[in-house]
């Protein structure tokens, strides 16, 4: 897509709304998950899938973050015609995914399962994360993986 007819700055102090705007959305339900899960899963289900309960929790918060990310990942692409951003993190998510899978599921089964999910999306919202700042910020790359380097970069000098 092209970029948007926003300013840097303007541009800044929207994704920031936009990640409490999201982070408000999410949150209830996440908590009301994560303290009644078990018992809410026992009156959707009943006796039928035990383990249901028990993957429940990983399960929701990688759902929070999935759903977090594809707000942040669409509002990249239409402010700063940034669309590979995602594709990339999207990659880096796939790939967690799978490989997380390949040792989660055998030993976790279903919680496995989520939690393989949950990895995913963890991953694609760090990684969106920084090649948003890295454009946010100043990095005028479009390359994702300078983009990245230029943010590993910059974090490290700020730390020394």
């Amino acid at each position: 897509p092209s970029r948007g007819r926003v300013s840097r700055n303007g541009f800044r102090r929207a994704y920031r709304r936009l990640i409490g705007v999201a982070l408000v959305g999410t949150a209830p339900s996440l908590l009301f998950i994560l303290l009644f899960g078990q018992p809410f899963s026992h009156v959707l289900f009943g006796s039928k899938f035990p383990s249901a309960a028990q993957a429940l929790p990983a399960l929701s918060v990688g759902m929070a973050l999935y759903g977090i990310y594809v707000v942040l990942a669409g509002a990249l692409a239409i402010g700063f015609g940034r669309s590979r951003f995602d594709a990339v993190a999207t990659a880096a998510g796939m790939i967690t995914t799978v490989v997380f899978g390949v040792v989660a599921v055998p030993k976790l089964g279903l919680t496995g399962a989520a939690t393989e999910f949950c990895a995913g999306a963890a991953i694609q919202m760090v990684l969106l994360n920084v090649l948003a700042a890295s454009v946010l910020h100043g990095d005028r790359s479009t390359s994702p993986p300078t983009a990245v380097q230029n943010a590993i970069a910059r974090s490290d000098n700020a730390m020394s």
